[in-house]
């Protein structure tokens, strides 16, 4: 009976073990998904509310960091047609933000921690150029 209960918790721990190392060489984010959040803070940049379009900006800067073969084509057009009510703080940012879009290169040295902020994270920016 012993010998059953070994095999049992051998069997269980072989099959957590598999069922993580499978899990981690999973991507965490497909192509797909990767696009059509592309798409949608391109949307969001267009969005009448400045809220929504300092949060686009800036998790778009995030998500290029994090993958830099990203396509942000779309992003690009709905920077060019920012509503010409916008703030300049909110044109200021865009601008930024399409200067590291067209230079990806520059994003990569930054630290993670400098990324939890907005403001932060912004700031950094304007002075790297």
């Amino acid at each position: 009976m012993r010998n059953l209960y070994k095999r049992i918790l051998i069997l269980t721990l072989a099959v957590y073990c598999s069922s993580v190392s499978f899990g981690l060489a999973q991507p965490l984010l497909s192509d797909k998904s990767l696009n059509q959040a592309v798409v949608n803070y391109s949307v969001a940049i267009q969005s009448d509310n400045p809220g929504v379009v300092m949060s686009a900006l800036y998790h778009i800067m995030i998500l290029k960091k994090h993958h830099p073969n990203l396509k942000t084509e779309p992003v690009m057009d709905a920077l060019n047609n920012i509503p010409s009510a916008s703030d300049n703080i909110m044109k200021r940012r865009a601008e930024i933000v399409r200067f590291f879009l067209h230079n990806p290169d520059l994003l990569f040295g930054m630290k993670e921690e400098v990324l939890s902020s907005p403001d932060d994270f912004f700031n950094l920016l304007t002075k790297e150029i």
